[in-house]
């Protein structure tokens, strides 16, 4: 994990899921890879978010 995104560990559930499962795609409605789902929330997909636009979906989510 990121060093910037440290603070978030004990809020913020990850791991690495296989996109290209029918499931997965079903489930989060992935159209194209990377993909990043925060708490069971797809919020980014087609790039790798920067660290300061994860930040801010950290935050997003969180407040949910």
């Amino acid at each position: 994990m990121l060093e910037e995104l440290r603070e978030y560990r004990e809020e913020i559930e990850y791991s690495h899921l296989d996109i290209s499962s029918k499931e997965i795609i079903e489930k989060y409605g992935i159209l194209q890879g990377p993909a990043v789902i925060i708490n069971d929330i797809l919020v980014s997909q087609g790039k790798i978010p920067s660290v300061k636009s994860l930040k801010k979906k950290f935050q997003k989510v969180l407040e949910k």
